[in-house]
């Protein structure tokens, strides 16, 4: 799907798409880049950005997201 219809069926603007593009949050795995430079993005496009959409109006922000999705997120140890 072209980023309209992904801006249209996530309520999110194409530039807050091409933001979280450049920030690293949806990678190869959300879509890839046509010949003539379009990008066709995947339905896991479509999944990651309601995640981020869901964490952000829960408080996260998008460096814990970005950090999430790349593995390197450190849980604090609970202590007694």
């Amino acid at each position: 799907m072209r980023i309209s219809e992904l801006a249209a069926r996530t309520g999110l603007s194409i530039d807050t798409i091409r933001f979280y593009e450049k920030m690293g949050l949806l990678d190869n795995a959300h879509g890839t880049r046509q010949p003539n430079g379009y990008r066709d993005y995947f339905e896991t496009a479509v999944e990651r950005l309601e995640l981020i959409k869901n964490g952000r109006m829960a408080g996260f922000t998008l460096s814990i997201k970005r950090a999430s999705s790349s593995g390197n997120v450190n849980c604090p140890q609970k202590t007694s």
